[in-house]
């Protein structure tokens, strides 16, 4: 097995950026089971910082699919709505290149801290975060 990290990264690594770098399966080997054990890097404005989250590989499939459209067509919404309220993303389309994604991170759906934050991106990002998405479902496939 390749062991290269594969992320997901929408903005500039340099500045404001979301980062997704699953790690592992939760549960390895139980049939049905798609959940990553995902590090979160989130800088935005004056915040930064890592956390690690519970994702689901088919989560990540459709938001995927949902990008895909986003860039063909330039305008509508892609979001990523975690199960257990770990990540809510919306990236949306202005129909000319501009993406404006609305994010909120929370480092322990139990305890209900959250990070709202925005990105200004423009369609440039869109290849490469279909890319790390695309890298990320080889690794780790949607159960079933």
């Amino acid at each position: 097995m390749d062991h290269q990290p594969i992320e997901f990264l929408m903005g500039d690594r340099r500045g404001a950026h979301l980062l997704l770098r699953p790690a592992e399966l939760d549960r390895p080997g139980e049939s049905g089971d798609d959940w990553l054990v995902t590090e979160v890097v989130i800088a935005a404005g004056g915040f930064s910082g890592r956390f690690r989250a519970f994702l689901r590989a088919e989560e990540l499939a459709g938001f995927r699919s949902r990008l895909a459209t986003l860039h063909d067509e330039l305008r509508g919404e892609a979001v990523l709505d975690c199960t257990d309220g770990w990540l809510r993303v919306a990236v949306s389309g202005d129909g000319r290149g501009g993406l404006v994604a609305r994010c909120e991170a929370t480092d322990d759906p139990a305890i209900d801290n959250r990070l709202r934050f925005v990105l200004l991106l423009d369609q440039s990002y869109l290849p490469g975060m279909i890319d790390g998405l695309d890298a990320i479902l080889r690794r780790y496939p949607v159960a079933g």
